[in-house]
């Protein structure tokens, strides 16, 4: 399989997201953690490799998103988080991405992905076994009874139990989805 990358909530140059994620961001402030997170990622992500990203890119205005965006590997394609304004409004730093949207549906092989940066209750295809990729939660699954059960993914970077900062490869999202169930169209077991 070619090689796919999800990832979400990268909060580059945020500096309160080491307060918040204390656990899962590395770096001594939101400089270093940003500079991290780009040699960890390019460390995995060639430039020809596509990557998904649920939302919340980078902070530090105009200047850093670019700077930001243009040291990272890869055909990046952004699906808008609540944080990612500055690049809603700007033409010129959505022209960076591969593409840049509110909601996104893919097919790789048999697998379809459904991706959206909040985790929703059910969406689309869900009835026939699609995988719904989402930030937003920083991998806090207190708040989603179903996220361990059915066929839904954080893929955020705090998500990730070996708190790497990179994004999770399209055959780690399918290796943990396998055995989830598939909703109904009324959230029940088919």
């Amino acid at each position: 399989m070619e090689n796919i990358w999800f990832v979400s909530d990268l909060h580059a140059w945020h500096t309160r997201i080491m307060e918040f994620c204390k656990e899962t961001r590395r770096g001594s402030d939101a400089e270093e953690m940003t500079w991290l997170m780009v040699d960890a990622w390019n460390s995995l992500v060639n430039p020809a490799d596509r990557v998904y990203c649920t939302g919340d890119f980078s902070f530090g205005g105009k200047t850093k998103i670019e700077t930001f965006k243009k040291a990272l590997n890869g055909q990046i394609h952004l699906v808008l988080g609540n944080h990612d304004k500055i690049i809603k409004k700007d033409s010129n730093l959505r022209s960076l991405f591969a593409s840049v949207q509110d909601y996104k549906t893919m097919k790789v092989a048999e697998h379809r992905f459904i991706m959206f940066h909040f985790p929703i209750a059910e969406w689309e295809d869900a009835h026939k076994g699609s995988i719904h990729i989402h930030g937003h939660v920083h991998g806090n699954k207190s708040n989603l009874e179903y996220q361990q059960k059915y066929k839904i993914f954080d893929a955020g970077i705090d998500a990730r139990p070996d708190n790497k900062m990179i994004p999770w490869h399209i055959d780690e999202v399918l290796y943990f989805m396998k055995n989830r169930d598939i909703l109904s169209h009324h959230g029940e077991v088919e």
